[in-house]
């Protein structure tokens, strides 16, 4: 939608008639709006507040913002040193990046597990089509073995049924 007023109003309910779209209040919020923002940029809102800690008569521990009533002890807590320009403290970004390198390397470590046990799942299914192939071309020599051959044709035949023993020895057991 184009916020670019029309050369005239008959314009804009031609274009889309039962849809007028009033182009005043946008003109005024992209006057208004880069203003709201540098106003919230200037004046941060005070995140350190005075804070009072009180005992009273039954031991009971009291923190406030308020002054204590009459006759209670006041001690002045001292309110935690404002983070610095990236909202944490060094100690706290130390530990953050720590914490994250730390999550990356568990990712990294399962995302491999994860990977080897595809890997492995792969060769085993590789492994069974090998096994059970080997085993019908063994099964097939075989039967054309009893069943009777020229002399030739049966040392091939032979030759056969020890190469597809051997497959069957390497991929199913």
């Amino acid at each position: 939608m184009s916020l670019r007023p029309p050369a005239n109003s008959t314009e804009a309910q031609t274009r889309r008639p039962g849809r007028i779209v009033v182009y005043k209040e946008v003109a005024i919020m992209r006057t208004i709006a880069p203003f709201i923002a540098v106003c919230i940029l200037l004046f941060p809102t005070s995140s350190t507040a005075q804070v009072y800690q009180w005992t009273d008569g039954r031991g009971n521990v009291h923190f406030s913002d308020q002054p204590p009533p009459g006759g209670a002890a006041t001690v002045q807590v001292d309110a935690p040193k404002p983070a610095g320009p990236g909202g944490l403290t060094k100690d706290e970004k130390r530990q953050l990046r720590r914490i994250q390198r730390e999550q990356r390397q568990r990712l990294q470590a399962r995302e491999q597990s994860i990977r080897e046990q595809e890997r492995a799942e792969k060769d085993r299914r590789r492994r069974k089509r090998e096994c059970d192939r080997a085993r019908a071309h063994l099964a097939d020599y075989s039967d054309a073995r009893r069943r009777g051959c020229e002399p030739a044709t049966c040392i091939r035949i032979d030759d056969r049924i020890d190469y597809y023993s051997k497959r069957v020895d390497a991929y199913c057991h």
